[in-house]
């Protein structure tokens, strides 16, 4: 998944134009989940960053919407990759 992320950078949310005005958006987008992905990740999950890192990618939140919509990735596989790691509640 992590390896999505990094190359949907590159890539315009579909009915976007593709403007080049708007990738840091997109840089930004990536590099939210990126981070969210190497937040939960961590061995111990006793730090509150890697527990509100877990709690987000499982969510169904506008935030996590709007990032997968910059990365013109679909939530739910988001959300698959975190569950099918053990992150959900």
């Amino acid at each position: 998944m992590r390896n999505e992320i990094r190359k949907a950078h590159g890539r315009m949310p579909a009915g976007v134009l593709d403007d080049k005005r708007l990738r840091p958006y997109k840089r930004l987008a990536s590099s939210v989940m990126g981070l969210a992905f190497n937040d939960a990740e961590k061995k111990t999950c006793s730090a509150p960053e890697c527990i509100a890192a877990r709690k987000f990618l499982c969510s169904d939140s506008w935030l996590l919407q709007l990032w997968c919509h910059w990365l013109n990735i679909h939530p739910d596989r988001i959300r698959a990759e975190a569950e099918s790691r053990g992150w959900s509640e």
